[in-house]
């Protein structure tokens, strides 16, 4: 059974490449930006994880994401198996 490994701030700008993999191509990421996503997958989160977004939990300006400059994040609920 999944459990929750932890609910994070994470930027706008990351959501997509956290649920479907980086591609810097596609969602035009900077260098930086997919070694902060790396970092945070590596080392906070692990591995085979699945995310619940809160889309009602927004912070348009947030001056503390999870990782990244201020930004506007969601609350993101990170299960592993």
């Amino acid at each position: 059974m999944p459990r929750l490994k932890g609910t994070y701030n994470i930027p706008d700008w990351a959501l997509c490449p956290l649920e479907y993999g980086i591609n810097s191509d596609e969602y035009g990421l900077t260098d930086e930006d997919i070694a902060q996503i790396k970092d945070f997958q590596e080392n906070v989160i692990g591995g085979g994880y699945y995310m619940d977004i809160h889309w009602e939990d927004c912070n348009e300006f947030n001056t503390h994401p999870q990782f990244g400059l201020p930004a506007k994040t969601y609350e993101v609920d990170f299960y592993i198996d």
